[in-house]
């Protein structure tokens, strides 16, 4: 097996509504659009680093067991300023799930609603607590 690339894959309700939400709010780029299936990438990371496909959850591609819009996925991503990211999301219609915290594992982070259920993990680094790492033996 090769896992030289990490694509994920998100089925979707409304890939053009889920592909307008990632390209404005996460500043993605499509590489593929062909109505029933869209390719994202980061557009400073080519898709060999970084890709994400949104398909329609009900194409007949998919075996019937999984056609259904994803429900319960998070998407963790580093961001350079968690709360400004936060902010300008909140303030485009952005639905904030939990605000912005710091956790002692050294993330300070927060999550947000995407389409389909999918979740926002965004998160900054921020210093770990000594104890918490000791005692989960991190240390």
């Amino acid at each position: 097996m090769n896992f030289g690339r990490h694509p994920l894959m998100l089925l979707c309700a409304d890939v053009a509504r889920a592909r307008d939400f990632y390209v404005e709010h996460l500043g993605l780029k499509v590489n593929a659009d062909i109505g029933w299936f869209v390719g994202l990438e980061h557009p400073d990371k080519p898709r060999e680093v970084f890709e994400m496909s949104l398909c329609q959850h009900d194409h007949s591609s998919l075996p019937p067991s999984l056609q259904q819009p994803a429900r319960g996925t998070v998407l963790a991503f580093e961001v350079d300023d968690v709360d400004a990211t936060v902010a300008r999301l909140r303030d485009a219609g952005v639905e904030v799930l939990s605000e912005v915290v710091d956790e002692p594992w050294g993330q300070r982070h927060a999550y947000l609603a995407a389409p389909d259920g999918v979740a926002l993990d965004l998160f900054s680094l921020c210093p770990p607590d000594p104890a918490w790492m000791k005692a989960n033996g991190f240390a």
